[in-house]
């Protein structure tokens, strides 16, 4: 049985799980005319522009204004930009938006009437400009950036009253969080629902007794902010933190080993449930490189007390290096570091009940 033959609710399944690998999804809505007509309004589901000549593919339709495009009604994700962990500094070597590239993407963007989630990844000056008086129709739930805190965002902000997931990414200067922070205390209809937070240390340290704030990601790898600070909002919480994620240069775990060589000397509140490293690969002579003694590196990284009512861990490769290692090497790793069976992981967190390494769930 090939695509042409398959029911529309298997490929709906199929679709769901190639909806960020663009290639996959093109070459699906070219088998016959039935599966384009399936696949067309997941094809769009998700739109990813990381080029200038993309986003004036994309945005042509509607720069030209003869009539709204059919598959604006499709769209419920949009990312302008690379993906952010690992550029630190959006503003200097990120995506640079044309200035009438600009024009054209605020006529995109008063045209997407069910976005709920927008990224983008541009330098500070060029997500200024694009938010300045705009008027759309969308409510997100999620938004990310790379720019600095301006009227323009603070007044967009405060429009999207729903926004449950927020990522600030690129060079936040101290100085230019706390300007946020104090306007955040001033206005509470900016972000009054924020949920989950990704950013670096100072700003996670500044937010989170700001608002209910269970769910964070350190997306800086090495950060000199005072890691102190962090664990001191940590105990400022308005509710209690449950989900971590901290994405590491190194596989040594050097930001998280350092927060729990501070936990340990304080009495942190007994919450987080689901922790996640996301390692950024080591290469060695063109083969990737695993952690050596796993077993005493998590000894070190789960053992303190704080921790002991976690009931998920997940140790993963970080999305920007698009690095998925061969289900035969991460078994033979495990297997070597005695970490085969969740009940080996269990030694070190006796509340675990998920384990998840590399995409391999541990049972």
């Amino acid at each position: 049985m090939g695509f042409a033959d398959l029911p529309p609710e298997i490929l709906h399944l199929i679709l769901g799980f190639l909806i960020y690998n663009q290639k996959s999804m093109s070459n699906l809505c070219t088998v016959d005319k039935r599966t384009y007509s399936v696949s067309y309004s997941r094809l769009y589901q998700s739109v990813t522009l990381t080029s200038d000549r993309a986003l004036l593919a994309f945005c042509q339709p509607y720069v030209l204004g003869i009539r709204q495009p059919i598959h604006s009604p499709l769209v419920t994700e949009l990312n302008i930009g690379p993906y952010w962990p690992w550029r630190a500094r959006i503003d200097s070597s990120g995506f640079r938006l044309l200035r009438n590239h600009v024009q054209y993407l605020q006529r995109v963007l008063e045209n997407l009437e069910n976005l709920k989630y927008l990224s983008l990844s541009v330098s500070p000056r060029a997500l200024n400009l694009v938010l300045d008086d705009l008027v759309v129709p969308f409510k997100l739930e999620s938004f990310a950036h790379s720019g600095k805190s301006s009227i323009n965002l603070l007044c967009f902000l405060e429009g999207q009253p729903l926004i449950k997931y927020l990522g600030w990414y690129g060079a936040a200067s101290q100085i230019d969080i706390d300007l946020f922070c104090v306007s955040m205390k001033s206005n509470s209809r900016i972000l009054p629902n924020l949920e989950a937070l990704d950013g670096p240390l100072h700003l996670l340290s500044s937010l989170l007794p700001l608002r209910p704030i269970s769910n964070i990601t350190i997306v800086q790898p090495y950060s000199p902010w005072n890691k102190e600070e962090f664990i001191a909002a940590l105990h400022r919480t308005t509710v209690p933190l449950t989900r971590l994620c901290v994405c590491e240069a190194s596989d040594i775990w050097h930001t998280w080993m350092e927060i729990v060589s501070i936990a340990e000397l304080t009495n942190l509140p007994y919450t987080l449930k689901h922790l996640r490293i996301a390692v950024k690969p080591i290469s060695i002579l063109g083969e990737l490189r695993f952690q050596r003694n796993m077993v005493n590196q998590l000894s070190r990284a789960l053992g303190d007390l704080s921790f002991s009512v976690m009931e998920e861990f997940e140790l993963t490769g970080v999305r920007a290096t698009h690095w998925d290692p061969p289900a035969c090497h991460v078994y033979s790793w495990l297997a070597r570091e005695i970490l085969r069976n969740l009940s080996d992981w269990r030694v070190h967190v006796l509340s675990l009940k998920k384990v998840v390494v590399y995409g391999i769930v541990i049972s």
